[in-house]
């Protein structure tokens, strides 16, 4: 199968080589989409003690994710202040999605007031069960609400709010990897392999096979959930692997094609390469 693929692919360098192409770019172009896909969190695996415990925590609370913000520099017995952030928590139980909202100056417990009465916090449960977009609408008015209150410095956060950090980290980590390490493993190869064109075939190789992987991974996700760490190893092996099987291939492709035309040469190096795994 591998020398029929082999003889296709030589009658047909054009059509090959376009199909790679459009695999790249649809990759990147649709592919690219699963970031906003990846999950956070990481499976439990059932029977293990952290999935009872996990379990075990929902049963005793099962409420809705909650974020929170502190409000530090104020002075929750100063009535203006007691004022404006009775008017925020007004203003959050009225988001559509907010089961509950918390405050040291709405009856919630004397624990939302710092130790030193200098800072308040204010505390937010979206309600249980809200589907994906009404989550996010939520989600999106409760955070803004929150860092409208009225102190020298507001700090918002909560689980939700950390998950859609993770993932803009894992995409800025992404391209960041890529552009300290793809210039330094370009010059290696051409120390190693003498050549552009040599050079370049694993770089080419590892940007397709990342690309092609990312699409792959956008059409999971939209029947289950992906990692988010997913993406790391695909950029991990995606590289890796490009470079390691084109240091084996590219050498034992030299070696045939000094003595064969190149047909007889490519059939030789799948006809090797078979007999070696």
């Amino acid at each position: 199968m591998l020398r029929r693929l082999a003889r296709f692919s030589l009658r047909h360098r054009r059509l090959v080589a376009l199909g790679w192409v459009v695999l790249f770019v649809a990759g990147i172009a649709i592919g690219g989409g699963v970031f906003e896909r990846l999950d956070p969190d990481v499976g439990d695996v059932e029977g293990t003690e952290s999935a009872v415990a996990a379990a075990r925590l929902r049963a005793l609370d099962p409420g809705g994710e909650t974020i929170a913000a502190v409000a530090d520099g104020v002075d929750p017995r100063d009535p203006a202040v007691a004022a404006a952030v009775a008017a925020t928590v007004e203003r959050l139980e009225a988001i559509p999605g907010v089961a509950q909202v918390a405050s040291p100056v709405t009856g919630g417990p004397a624990e939302l007031v710092a130790r030193d009465g200098r800072a308040v916090l204010v505390a937010v449960e979206l309600a249980p069960g809200l589907g994906e977009d009404r989550f996010d609408r939520a989600l999106a008015a409760a955070e803004a609400e929150l860092r409208r209150l009225d102190a020298p410095e507001v700090v918002v956060g909560g689980g939700p709010l950390q998950d859609a950090e993770f993932e803009d980290q894992v995409a800025d980590d992404l391209a960041r990897a890529e552009l300290l390490s793809m210039p330094v493993v370009l010059v290696l190869l051409l120390v190693i392999f003498g050549g552009v064109v040599a050079a370049g075939l694993p770089v080419l190789v590892a940007l397709a096979g990342v690309a092609g992987t990312l699409l792959a991974l956008f059409g999971i996700s939209l029947a289950t959930d992906v990692s988010v760490y997913s993406v790391n190893v695909v950029t991990m092996l995606g590289l890796g692997l490009a470079v390691d099987y084109a240091l084996l291939l590219v050498s034992r492709f030299r070696e045939e094609r000094a003595t064969r035309d190149l047909p007889a040469a490519v059939e030789d190096l799948i006809r090797g390469s078979q007999s070696t795994a």
